[in-house]
C-alpha cells in the first residue's frame, strides 16, 4: 500500500471526532475525504479482507458473533481461532446500520462511538479491506469509517458542580473520583465522523504489528466486560500481537500489547492543556492442552495524563513498567506527588463444555495494586469488581435450540482503608478524565459504582431467533454515599424487560430489541428527610434497537 494512503487512513483528522459538534460543512468534507481514501485503498489490485472474529472490530455484538459463540458451546465450531490465510482478493464491507430510539432517557451503551441519547440515534459504518502478501510478509488494511447522529432531545439532568467544568459534566465525579462522564452530551444534536473499525496490520511468521482504531472486547462477559469493551469509541493505537495462538506442549498462548491515546469529551472541563491521556494495554490468554474448553486470561490497562500528543510514545510500555499503588490524596513521596498513572488489572476464565451445551465464565478485577503481600492477604477485596455468567443451550425440536443466559456484574465499592478514600471504578487520580474515551466508559456499560443482574432466554433456529430478557441495574451507587444526607430510599435503580430477535439470510443479518424499563429515584431524587420533601422521580422509558448488517 502506498505510504501516503496508509498515513491518511490512520491519521485522518475526521477520526478525532472534534472537541465540539462539527458543522454541516465540516461533516460533508469529512465524508467526502473518507470516501476518497476508501476509493484509493479499494483500487489496489489483488486484495483480500482482514479476518474478523468475535471480540474485535465490527464483530463485537453482531448476530454473527452471537451465533459463533453458540456454535462453540454446542460443539459445532472449534474453540481455537485460526488465522485466515486466504489469497489476494478485494473485500467490500457493505454499510451496517444501527438505529436506537429512546423515548425518555438515554440507553446503556456497547454501541461504540455512538452516544444513544433521548430521541433517535443512528450509526452507519462500512468500507472495505485490502491485503497482499509480499514474500513472507502479509499486509492488510481495513478502512471502515463510521458516521453517527444523535438527536439528543432534552431530558432532566443535574448540572455539574464545578465552575471549571461544563454544566453537562457529571455532578458526582469530582476530586478523588473524577471522570469525564457527562450526563448529557450538550444541548444540540450530535454528528460525528470517525475511523470506526479501521486497522492496518503487517504479519510475519507468528507476529502481527499495526495501527488500529477498532474496538476490542477483552474478557468472556456477554454484556459487562470489565477492562475494555465497545462501550466507547475504539482507542487509536499501535499494537503488537500474536498472529495465531502459539501452540506448545502445555497448551496454546495468545498475547497482545498496545500503546494508544485517549481523548477528552467536549463536555468535561475548560482546561485545554489536559485533553489527552496515554493508554497502555496488555492481554494474555492461555488454553491448556489438557482441556481446550478452558480459557484463562489476564489483562491490564494503564493510563497517564499527557502534556503533548508526542509524549504518548514514551508511555507505550507503561503496562509493563509502571506498578504504582494508589495513594491518599495529598500523600507525597520524595517531595513530589506520587500518582503518575491509574490502572485496572483483571483475571478471567471461561469453560466451555460442548457435550452439555454449557459455558460458564467469570472476571475479577482490581483498580489498586496492594502495597504488600500482607495488605493483600488482609483485604483481597479492596477495589475489586467482578462479572459472573453462563450460557446453556439444548435441542428443542428439529433444527431448533433453546438457550438460557445469565450474568451478574458488581462494581460497587466499600471503604476498606480509613486513610485512603475509595475510588469509584473507571475514575482517576493521575488522569482526571478516568478510564473514558470521549466521555464514555472503556469497560462495563453500567459504569462506575453500579451493579447489574441479567437473564435471557431465546429460541434459535437456523435462519432466525427470538427471545426475552430481564435486567436490573443499580446506577452510581457509590456516588449516592457522597451526597449530603443519603437515605436508603434514594438508590437509583432500573428494572427492564424486553423482547429481542433476529433473522439471518444469504444477503445479511437483521437484529432488533424492544425494552421497557422503569427507573426509580432517578439521579437519587427522593425524600431526603431534611427541608421540604422531594417527590421521588421515577421515569419510564422504552428503547428500540435495530441493526441491519448486509453481506
Amino acid at each position: 500500500m502506498p505510504s501516503h494512503v496508509l498515513a491518511l487512513a490512520v491519521r485522518h483528522p475526521c477520526s478525532l471526532q472534534a472537541r465540539a459538534p462539527i458543522s454541516e460543512g465540516e461533516h460533508r468534507r469529512c465524508i467526502a475525504s473518507l470516501a476518497l481514501v476508501a476509493a484509493a485503498v479499494l483500487t489496489l489490485s489483488a486484495v483480500t479482507a482482514a479476518q474478523v472474529v468475535p471480540g474485535e472490530g465490527s464483530a463485537i455484538g453482531s448476530l454473527s458473533a452471537d451465533r459463533a459463540r453458540l456454535a462453540q458451546i454446542t460443539g459445532e465450531l472449534p474453540l481455537l481461532e485460526r488465522l485466515d490465510s486466504a489469497g489476494n482478493r478485494s473485500h467490500y464491507v457493505l454499510p451496517t446500520l444501527t438505529l436506537i430510539r429512546n423515548a425518555q432517557l438515554p440507553s446503556p451503551g456497547n454501541d461504540g462511538a455512538l452516544w444513544a441519547g433521548r430521541g433517535t440515534n443512528v450509526s452507519l459504518s462500512g468500507g472495505g479491506a485490502v491485503a497482499r502478501t509480499f514474500g513472507g510478509i502479509r499486509a492488510e488494511a481495513a478502512l471502515l469509517p463510521e458516521v453517527t447522529y444523535a438527536e439528543n432531545k432534552p431530558f432532566q439532568i443535574l448540572p455539574g458542580r464545578s465552575g471549571d467544568r461544563s454544566a453537562f459534566s457529571s455532578p458526582w465525579h469530582l476530586g478523588a473520583s473524577s471522570a469525564d462522564l457527562p450526563l448529557r452530551f450538550g444541548d444540540q444534536s450530535i454528528r460525528s465522523v470517525g475511523m470506526g473499525q479501521s486497522a492496518v496490520t503487517l504479519t510475519a511468521g507468528g507476529v502481527a504489528v499495526g495501527a488500529s482504531t477498532a474496538n476490542e472486547w477483552w474478557g468472556p462477559a456477554l454484556r459487562n466486560t470489565l477492562v475494555l469493551s465497545n462501550n466507547a469509541a475504539g482507542i487509536p493505537r499501535l499494537f503488537v500481537r500474536t498472529a495465531r495462538p502459539l501452540a506448545t506442549s502445555v497448551g496454546w498462548f495468545d498475547a497482545r500489547i498496545f500503546a494508544g491515546e485517549l481523548t477528552e469529551s467536549p463536555y468535561f472541563d475548560r482546561d485545554a492543556t489536559n485533553n489527552a491521556r496515554s493508554a497502555s494495554g496488555l492481554l494474555l490468554t492461555f488454553r491448556p492442552a489438557a482441556d481446550s474448553g478452558l480459557l484463562f486470561g489476564v489483562s491490564r490497562l494503564v493510563i497517564a495524563p499527557l502534556t503533548s500528543n508526542i509524549e504518548a510514545l514514551s508511555h507505550g510500555v507503561d503496562v509493563l513498567t509502571r506498578w504504582e499503588p494508589v495513594r491518599a490524596p495529598g500523600e507525597v513521596e520524595n517531595g513530589a506527588a506520587p500518582q503518575k498513572t491509574d490502572q485496572i488489572f483483571s483475571l478471567f476464565a471461561r469453560w466451555v463444555l460442548p457435550r452439555s451445551g454449557l459455558e460458564v465464565f467469570g472476571e475479577w478485577a482490581r483498580t489498586e495494586l496492594p502495597r504488600s503481600l500482607r495488605e493483600y492477604l488482609e483485604a483481597p477485596q479492596s477495589t475489586q469488581a467482578y462479572t459472573l455468567g453462563m450460557q446453556w443451550a439444548r435441542p428443542a425440536g428439529k433444527g431448533k435450540r433453546v438457550r438460557l443466559q445469565g450474568e451478574a456484574t458488581y462494581l460497587e465499592q466499600t471503604n476498606i482503608w480509613p486513610d485512603r478514600p475509595t475510588m469509584d471504578y473507571y475514575t482517576g487520580r493521575a488522569a482526571v478524565q478516568g478510564f473514558t474515551q470521549r466521555g464514555q466508559v472503556l469497560g462495563a456499560e453500567i459504569g462506575p459504582g453500579s451493579s447489574s443482574q441479567f437473564v435471557a432466554a431465546d429460541l434459535i433456529a437456523r435462519g432466525w431467533q427470538f427471545g426475552g430478557l430481564l435486567n436490573r441495574t443499580r446506577t452510581e451507587n457509590d456516588a449516592l454515599y457522597r451526597q449530603f444526607v443519603p437515605t436508603p430510599g434514594q438508590h437509583d435503580v432500573s428494572f427492564s424487560a424486553g423482547l429481542r430477535g433476529g433473522a439471518r439470510g444469504p444477503r445479511g443479518d437483521v437484529w432488533g430489541e424492544l425494552v421497557a424499563s422503569r427507573r426509580l429515584n432517578y439521579l437519587f431524587q427522593n425524600e431526603s428527610g431534611i427541608g421540604p420533601p422531594v417527590v421521588a422521580v421515577d421515569i419510564s422509558n422504552v428503547s428500540f434497537t435495530l441493526r441491519v448488517a448486509p453481506r
